[in-house]
């Protein structure tokens, strides 16, 4: 048993030394190895290991993150007779507390049916899991002198449904914001850890629940390998402000060092690096090294560091883009080894989608994405609002605007004109023809045939030859739900879907 750190900045070659150890261990066969990593980063990390090896496969060396590990060891030891309750599951909970609780909710009450509420909610409750914070703290907090009275509110409001999601989950489930917390019970003797070694990499600092399960893991393994980014100054430092750059990983590493103490482990030294891998020029290193340093230092070189002042947002994206290309046309680069790194992703995202896509090149964006606002979704969304609210306009042209259908855009907004112009909506979308607008005397009526992309294809088009493709003599609905038929009076008004 021991804890061991492995110390050094950003590109020091932390992981490339762990992966070395992994593969030294394989080659001897004398232990199992565990590679413990955050969960986003556990694919590319088996991938890594397995390119290392040079072989197609890894026996005895397993990657995994804690909730991963959690997995492993419940599948052997069991979690009992409670249900696992996963996001949905508990989105539901609190959505059934929460309405239960409504006339007791008094800060939240306003804010209940807000579009991503429950999700913050969910947030909130996750981390006082991961940070053992019981209902009776939040209750003490609640009720400590010097709060506002709208702190006094939240606090309250949160401490009650709170504990209202704890009764619901002791009923018969068990949900996965607990699973930390219970795997540090279930490590015991009999999973057989006592010639395992431990690496945990890609961490800065740990949640008390993974507290828990490390203390139990230096208890029963051989060794436990931690990989911190700092330098040495940080980590044989007596005190660090709370400014400076490693402040966080020097709080881990003395959390750690007296989780070990409490053990009685012996001290195992730990493992320096300080030479600069990722960084290519003099100049990078030197950014790299001084660039959290509040004072001013001179660069000897700086041949691969440029600063560009751009006048706007889009300016300085259509530059990036510019560089981009010449990088790939003039030097050989692959997109794939080129980065676009912004600290405010939510101020540059739609521009950098459409300026990237103005300028053809291939870009994948880290950001989160809303499930409802894929076309797929929105179109099957709509057609269910079109049957439950009867062909509301809403709904209709929702389904059309989807970007699924066949209609271009220009044929979409003349039937929208024609259908505002006319107040087309409910029973008027089953006709077979529309002659609204159309000139009776002297003329033959013109009459617009059906046309296959109307919901359902139910519909008539106002689109007239050759404006509308489907609207042509003899040609059959084309649209994807020709096929559905909806007869008359099956269509659910809106006062019966309530």
């Amino acid at each position: 048993m021991g804890l061991r750190f492995i110390i050094g900045r950003a590109g020091t070659g932390k992981t490339h030394l762990c992966i070395e150890e992994i593969i030294h261990q394989l080659n001897t066969g004398a232990k199992r190895q565990i590679l413990i990593v955050p969960e986003q980063f556990t694919s590319q990390a088996e991938r890594d290991l397995i390119a290392a090896t040079g072989q197609n496969a890894i026996l005895t060396a397993e990657v995994l993150s804690f909730g991963r590990l959690a997995h492993r060891v419940f599948s052997k030891k069991g979690i009992g007779n409670r249900l696992p309750l996963g996001d949905i599951g508990k989105a539901m909970a609190l959505r059934k507390i929460l309405l239960a609780e409504k006339d007791n909710i008094s800060y939240f009450h306003s804010v209940l049916e807000q579009p991503g509420f429950i999700d913050q909610l969910g947030l909130t409750i996750s981390e006082f899991f991961q940070y053992r914070i019981s209902p009776e703290d939040t209750e003490a907090l609640a009720q400590a002198e010097g709060l506002s009275h709208a702190a006094r509110e939240k606090l309250t409001d949160l401490n009650r449904i709170y504990r209202s999601y704890l009764d619901f989950l002791r009923q018969e489930y068990i949900s996965a914001d607990e699973t930390l917390g219970l795997l540090a019970e279930r490590l015991d003797e009999s999973l057989g850890f006592a010639d395992t070694e431990f690496w945990l990499d890609g961490f800065y600092g740990f949640t008390p629940q993974e507290y828990s399960v490390i203390r139990r893991l230096l208890q029963l393994s051989a060794q436990v390998n931690i990989t911190l980014p700092m330098d040495k100054n940080s980590f044989y430092g007596a005190f660090l402000p709370p400014s400076a750059p490693f402040y966080e990983p020097y709080l881990t590493k003395k959390k750690l060092l007296a989780l070990a103490e409490e053990l009685q482990l012996a001290p195992v030294p730990p493992t320096l690096l300080e030479k600069n891998f990722r960084a290519e020029t003099d100049a990078l290193r030197n950014l790299e090294q001084e660039y959290f340093h509040s004072f001013f230092r001179k660069a000897p070189l700086a041949e691969s560091v440029h600063v560009v002042a751009c006048p706007s947002l889009q300016e300085e994206i259509r530059f990036a883009a510019g560089k981009i290309l010449r990088l790939v046309r003039e030097e050989g680069l692959r997109f794939r080894q080129i980065a676009i790194v912004t600290n405010a992703m939510e101020a540059y995202e739609k521009s950098l989608r459409g300026i990237l896509e103005e300028y053809e090149i291939p870009c994948f964006i880290d950001a989160r994405r809303e499930t409802t606002a894929h076309p797929l979704v929105t179109l099957l969304t709509s057609l269910l609002d079109i049957l439950v609210y009867d062909f509301k306009y809403e709904a209709v042209f929702s389904y059309l605007k989807s970007g699924l259908s066949l209609l271009s855009t220009e044929e979409i907004d003349i039937l929208e004109n024609y259908v505002l112009a006319y107040g087309i909506k409910g029973w008027k979308w089953r006709q077979d023809t529309w002659d609204y607008g159309i000139q009776r005397e002297g003329a033959q009526k013109r009459k617009s045939r059906r046309c296959g992309q109307c919901p359902a294809g139910q519909g008539a088009c106002a689109l007239r030859p050759p404006a509308c493709p489907s609207a042509e003599e003899g040609l059959p609905p084309s649209g994807i739900f020709a096929g559905i038929a909806f007869p008359s009076g099956t269509a659910p008004r809106r006062r019966n879907a309530r």
